[in-house]
């Protein structure tokens, strides 16, 4: 996508770094570049070299490390919760199991026991509201608080396996691989508000007509994006979801990782080859694919019963059903919308 996204990625990797340090004073960020160095490790953990030498930081521990931290000790499991909290912290700007109510007025240390261990609740847990904030869901800017409903389908869903079904049980969780993947992904997915001009994730999951900016409320009017998602080649012709989709609009790219199935994004496409650009077709309303590479593409409109050919230079319409297939062993990409 035609966008600075350095910020961004630095948030990114803030949101990665180990949860048994405290980090606010051991990280150098250079937010042009997107380049960070880790200072004053001297709590770092390497199994079966250096091992662990503190619990945690309470409101990132996992609940069973809160509850007994003898019987259960840091480890990798008690770590995914932590790296969850730590990545939502970032991207919601709060901590997801932060407690409201208190559970013991004489004691802090009890009362934040308690809150992040044995009453543990996500703040956005469907049936129990009792850490839920008042203002959840609105605008950012008009004094609101954000969802995890704004971040990615795979953010969600992750959030949920760990917050929801892995709150208590830790084999649960997913790994820091799935929420590497799933953050990489996130980046196709931005969209930059006409109004307060920040990139938020394009809300496609919601109808047209109520897509909305997290921050300032601003309704997403046209011209919308193109929505298109992404498969993975397998056997005998056949391919699979990859749970991955591309946003595009006018003057957006696309590089050479979208395509390759072996490949997530990379931390920077700064030498990332490009492979097409996205025009708008004022008269017609429709974004344009053109082809900016030598490998001859193939598309099938849902209006055209035969196959196109899309040599370099040539442009495909993103119209909703459209198929388009960049070569042999590459993905192929759907138009939804």
């Amino acid at each position: 996508m035609l966008i600075d996204n350095s910020s961004i990625q630095i948030s990114l990797i803030i949101a990665l770094l180990p949860s048994v340090c405290d980090y606010s004073d051991r990280l150098l960020a250079n937010i042009h570049s997107g380049e960070a160095v880790l200072i004053d490790l001297d709590s770092l953990v390497v199994p079966g070299f250096l091992p662990v030498k503190v619990t945690g930081t309470m409101g990132f521990m996992a609940p069973e490390v809160v509850i007994d931290p003898i019987k259960n000790p840091p480890n990798e499991r008690s770590d995914r919760y932590a790296l969850a909290v730590n990545i939502l912290y970032t991207l919601l700007f709060r901590n997801p199991m932060q407690f409201l109510k208190t559970y013991d007025a004489t004691s802090t240390e009890n009362d934040d026991k308690l809150g992040f261990g044995r009453e543990a609740i996500f703040s956005e847990h469907p049936t129990d509201h009792r850490n839920r904030p008042s203002n959840l869901g609105k605008p950012l800017f008009n004094g609101g608080t954000l969802s995890y409903h704004m971040l990615t389908l795979p953010i969600q869903r992750l959030t949920e396996q760990t917050l929801f079904s892995g709150l208590f049980s830790p084999d649960k969780r997913p790994s820091a691989r799935e929420w590497s993947s799933a953050l990489s992904w996130a980046i196709d997915e931005l969209w930059q508000c006409s109004k307060c001009k920040l990139h938020f994730i394009y809300p496609h999951w919601i109808k047209t007509n109520k897509r909305t900016c997290p921050f300032c409320g601003n309704h997403i009017a046209p011209n919308l994006p193109s929505l298109l998602r992404l498969y993975d080649p397998r056997h005998n012709g056949q391919y699979s979801f990859t749970s991955r989709s591309i946003v595009l609009s006018k003057g957006w790219l696309i590089y050479e990782d979208a395509v390759d199935p072996k490949r997530n994004p990379p931390i920077s496409r700064k030498t990332e080859p490009k492979i097409g650009h996205v025009e708008w077709d004022e008269k017609r309303k429709i974004n344009f694919l053109i082809n900016g590479e030598n490998n001859v593409w193939r598309a099938r409109m849902t209006d055209h019963e035969s196959t196109l050919s899309v040599p370099r230079g040539g442009s495909v319409a993103l119209t909703s059903g459209t198929i388009i297939k960049f070569g042999e062993g590459r993905r192929i990409f759907v138009v939804a919308e």
